[in-house]
């Protein structure tokens, strides 16, 4: 009985192993003639390829792995949408492990795909804990790793990222443009993730610029979740002066807070403007609908799958950095300052 093996595959299809191989593993380099021609005959002998077993004899895995900080935030899962439909085109899988923003699982995590000799890497953000164990991989060629959601200017770390400084910058312009001084700021962990603090700096930036007096108690650190909004929005407002708008460095800080307002019997944006960060899918259909920066997720995702593939089948050689583009989207929630 014949034996059927990639070396019969490519014997039948009259082609070369290699490209067989490539047929499977990047068959977005095959010309499509020939890739249907190999696919054909593949499902001709119920041929499925032994993933597991041919990476035994391999330095690595097919598998990417992606480290998200959190799962309760859509925001994550616009990004993950970019990723896999950009691998869809390729042979490699997807693994996902989120760090809860904490410094420890985040390197823990980093240890196991290090450890199962993964071929690629995606994370969000490059910590001070974590930079460390990246670039030496990357250096050693052991594993091809893009950093995500923030502007990086690392000598060894491809990134996909954008601007926070700047972006939270130009939303409190936004407000102080309305006409509002007593700004407020919601944020995530800005002492633990330097993407948060980027957006608090870029909210100090546009105050002092303005000559306006920095307020602590209008700074509020917590975990980003509808909750924590809630209990963030109803501390400023039982402050002696509470603020006339909140900025909120996240969509679902915004949400909650929006909440606490509404069950205190006030409105926004009548009695206080509310902004957020993100443009998840709710942003435009809470009420009212949520001014917000628009964050690109889903090209970072696209692009940074692109370019660690690129970086795997270039052994790194190809280490590159792209900041892309926020824009403020200006809805209902703001108003004026009467």
């Amino acid at each position: 009985m014949q034996k059927i093996d990639m070396n019969y595959i490519a014997a039948k299809a009259g082609v070369s192993l290699s490209t067989v191989s490539r047929c499977i593993h990047s068959p977005h380099l095959v010309k499509e003639s020939t890739k249907n021609k190999i696919q054909s005959i593949m499902q001709e002998y119920n041929y499925v390829y032994n993933a597991h077993a041919a990476e035994f004899s391999k330095k690595r895995t097919s598998m990417i792995g992606l480290i998200i900080p959190t799962v309760k935030s859509s925001i994550f899962a616009e990004f993950i949408d970019g990723i896999q439909n950009r691998l869809k085109t390729t042979s490699f899988s997807l693994t996902i492990g989120y760090s809860n923003y904490s410094k420890v699982d985040e390197l823990n995590l980093i240890n196991v795909f290090l450890q199962r000799r993964f071929a690629g890497m995606i994370v969000v953000g490059v910590k001070d804990n974590t930079r460390a164990p990246l670039v030496s991989s990357v250096m050693n060629k052991s594993i091809s790793v893009v950093s995500t959601w923030e502007d990086i200017q690392d000598d060894v770390i491809s990134s996909v990222g954008f601007d926070n400084r700047k972006a939270s910058y130009n939303m409190t312009k936004y407000l102080l443009s309305l006409g509002h001084r007593r700004i407020a700021i919601i944020l995530g962990p800005y002492s633990q993730e330097l993407r948060v603090k980027r957006r608090l700096q870029g909210y100090q930036d546009a105050l002092e610029e303005k000559g306006i007096e920095i307020d602590p108690a209008y700074i509020i650190e917590t975990v980003p979740t509808l909750f924590e909004g809630k209990a963030a929005m109803e501390h400023l407002l039982d402050l002696d002066v509470r603020p006339t708008a909140v900025f909120a460095a996240s969509d679902v800080l915004a949400m909650g807070a929006i909440k606490a307002v509404r069950d205190r019997n006030l409105k926004v944006p009548e009695d206080i403007s509310i902004a957020g960060f993100d443009n998840i899918d709710h942003a435009s259909y809470c009420n009212p609908p949520l001014t917000t920066v628009k964050v690109p997720a889903y090209e970072m995702g696209d692009l940074a799958t692109q370019l660690l593939i690129t970086n795997i089948e270039n052994d790194n050689k190809s280490h590159k950095r792209y900041c892309l583009d926020t824009d403020i989207i200006i809805r209902e929630s703001c108003m004026p300052l009467s």
